[in-house]
């Protein structure tokens, strides 16, 4: 598609690939806000690490404990508290697990053929 200087708004959303909705957000903002609002980000920044190299040190022992394991992601959050005394929401451990050691909570079952 060769650069036009304008595009027509159907043109536009056929080329970014986004909805009617999305492409008139995203106009306001530009005629409200400038560009800046687009060349900045306002995510990231510095975050400090909630989990604790000990802390994933013991987390990753008690996953690979065959005998008290850890029963689900709850028990997980229960676990830390009465180890570290820290509370953790279970958003950010159930990620923190998935991401460093691959955890899943549901896993497949075996399927009876008929």
């Amino acid at each position: 598609m060769a650069y036009r200087k304008e595009f027509e708004v159907k043109e536009s959303i056929d080329y970014l690939d986004v909805s009617l909705w999305s492409m008139s957000r995203w106009s306001n903002r530009y005629m409200s806000d400038g560009i800046e609002k687009y060349i900045t980000s306002s995510q990231g920044g510095k975050r400090r690490e909630v989990i604790s190299v000990r802390m994933h040190k013991g987390v990753s022992d008690k996953l690979n404990d065959s005998t008290a394991p850890l029963l689900g992601y709850n028990h997980a959050i229960e676990w830390i508290k009465e180890q570290y005394g820290i509370t953790l929401k279970y958003n950010i451990l159930r990620t923190y697990m998935k991401r460093h050691f691959g955890v899943k909570l549901k896993t497949p079952r075996k399927s009876r053929y008929k």
